[in-house]
């Protein structure tokens, strides 16, 4: 395993998932945790992205490859953006939030 892949797991473990399988339109995301949404694209398939939060919030797109998690759309920390990534491969695609602030903040998707 890389070290890497650890650091995202253990990353990943000690923060508390909002919501792992379904969109939903507002999100209260306390200090810590993370909000994911995931769905297998073919080749070819795009999927759009959109949010805004009320404080900046770290966002990225992402797959598992083995051991290795890979970013079509890398990390960032903001409070808003939007754009469309395109599946390189057949593989399960996750957009993922986290909130590194100290207070809660408020994500909305689709605005």
């Amino acid at each position: 395993m890389t070290r890497r892949w650890a650091l995202a797991l253990v990353t990943l473990v000690a923060s508390a998932v909002v919501s792992a399988d379904h969109a939903t339109p507002g999100v209260t995301l306390p200090p810590g945790h993370v909000h994911e949404i995931c769905k297998p694209l073919h080749t070819g398939e795009s999927w759009a992205y959109n949010f805004r939060a009320d404080a900046p919030l770290e966002f990225n797109v992402h797959y598992h490859e083995g051991d290795e998690v890979l970013f079509p759309v890398p990390v960032v920390n903001t409070p808003r953006a939007w754009g469309t990534m395109t599946a390189r491969l057949n593989q399960t695609y996750c957009q993922m939030w986290r909130n590194l602030g100290d207070t809660s903040a408020q994500l909305r998707l689709g605005d």
